[in-house]
């Protein structure tokens, strides 16, 4: 009998047999509320493991040249992204 390791920050460790998990990175940026919302079941649906949120208060779009801007428009938080993407996804 194999015993696995204890949980971790991340969770417990997965077996090296299983699949590797992937995951999908969204930025919350120049979108709105309820595309941003429609994104979180979408790749839920494609399959991908688990579902992150950049976390910036300003536009970080930019050629670098300059101050770093991006194009006009909203930027959610990061928290409130995630929790609203909770409410709509069962185990991403």
């Amino acid at each position: 009998m194999t015993t696995r390791p204890a949980a971790g920050l991340l969770g417990p460790r997965p077996d090296p047999r299983e699949p590797i998990r992937i995951g999908f990175q969204v930025w919350g940026q120049s979108i709105g509320w309820a595309e941003l919302m429609a994104t979180g079941p979408r790749i839920e649906g494609l399959g991908f493991a688990s579902l992150f949120a950049n976390d910036h208060f300003m536009p970080i779009l930019g050629d670098g040249s300059g101050p770093i801007v991006g194009p006009s428009g909203p930027v959610f938080e990061g928290w409130m992204t995630l929790a609203g993407w909770a409410g709509l996804t069962d185990h991403i």
